[in-house]
């Protein structure tokens, strides 16, 4: 559970909200074009981390425990195993990385978007990556961090997900979900 929720302030019973009113309006479109989406991912300058977010912050206490817990997690190496039977019990054998392993995003070192998927984990209880590239056989090459506070899913309202969104929307514009990680 993250630390604050978004808070459910309409009864149950309330039809779900259509995709262009979840999706925040006409202000991502631009001569009738939708400017949001997969458009709008790397335009950092537009990124905003969410004022429920930043009130927390605030919190002296708040902040050093973040601080601390980010520091630890975004310093961790990451590594892939696969196990396998000995004859006793499961072996942990060491594999060969993928490549995304060793620089998840080519413009950030790893300690950077660790820290700030983390940090959504910790603020919203939920983290989102997407997909920059893949490789030939079609895996992930490389992802971008997408912030959760900006991040809508229109077929679960939250506070708790149960499963990963079918229609996630960014900056007002529904991305392909074959491309999110979440």
């Amino acid at each position: 559970m993250a630390l604050f929720n978004r808070t459910v302030n309409k009864a149950a019973i309330s039809p779900q909200p259509t995709k262009a009113a979840a999706a925040g309006g006409a202000s991502y479109y631009t001569n009738g074009v939708n400017n949001g989406g997969a458009q709008m991912i790397g335009q950092y300058y537009s990124y905003i981390e969410g004022p429920a977010r930043n009130r927390a912050m605030s919190v002296p206490t708040i902040s050093r425990a973040r601080d601390l817990m980010a520091s630890v997690v975004a310093c961790m190496q990451l590594k892939m195993y696969n196990e396998i039977w000995n004859g006793d019990e499961m072996e942990k054998v060491p594999l060969a990385p993928r490549t995304w392993l060793r620089r998840i995003d080519p413009t950030l070192p790893n300690n950077h978007i660790l820290a700030w998927t983390f940090d959504d984990l910790f603020f919203f209880g939920r983290a989102f990556w997407y997909v920059t590239s893949r490789t030939a056989d079609g895996f992930p090459a490389s992802f971008t961090r997408l912030p959760a506070a900006m991040i809508q899913t229109l077929d679960q309202s939250g506070p708790v997900w149960f499963a990963p969104s079918k229609q996630i929307v960014f900056q007002g514009g529904e991305l392909n979900r074959q491309n999110v990680v979440d």
